[in-house]
């Protein structure tokens, strides 16, 4: 995806010249951006974009998926990106963007939850209770008394045990 996002970057920048630019062009940036969650350059593009660019709707409703994203809506988020039909160029980011933020939610869950309701799941996965309650048992959490019990992902555990080891070390080294 960084490609793409240097790509994209670079039309952008070579084709400010020749007035080429099209709201496709401005699309696949933003989403691009999107995927790698870079929301920062994403608002800072949707600024600059010219007004006349602002009307294609498929360039909107990206935006208005950022949108979601920039203010931590999940529900909000996957509601958004189903409500448009994608173009062909575009459809495979947004399936990206999903699945990114997907796989993104699940690792905070494993991270900030000992148990949560599987509704809750469901909601910050954009998914339906059965499909999340599958999802997250295929990894390895476990289902108890109507709540789901997260199972830390393990590049976080190696991370903590990464930590302890060095405060330890440090420790050691200063008695």
């Amino acid at each position: 995806m960084d490609d793409a996002v240097g790509h994209y970057e670079h039309q952008e920048l070579s084709m400010l010249a020749t007035d080429a630019l099209r709201p496709e062009n401005y699309t696949e940036l933003l989403a691009s951006y999107l995927v790698q969650n870079d929301l920062c350059n994403a608002k800072f593009l949707w600024k600059r974009i010219p007004a006349e660019m602002k009307t294609s709707e498929e360039l909107a409703a990206i935006w208005r998926v950022g949108q979601k994203l920039w203010l931590k809506d999940m529900p909000g988020f996957y509601a958004e990106v189903r409500s448009f039909p994608w173009s062909a160029a575009t459809a495979p980011v947004v399936n990206q963007l999903i699945e990114f933020q997907r796989e993104s939610n699940i690792r905070l869950i494993g991270i900030a939850y000992s148990s949560i309701q599987p509704l809750d799941v469901a909601k910050l996965l954009g998914v339906s209770v059965e499909e999340a309650e599958t999802l997250v048992l295929s990894r390895g959490w476990t289902k108890s008394e109507g709540m789901i019990i997260p199972e830390e992902p393990p590049s976080f555990k190696y991370s903590i045990q990464k930590t302890r080891m060095k405060h330890n070390s440090t420790k050691e080294n200063n008695l």
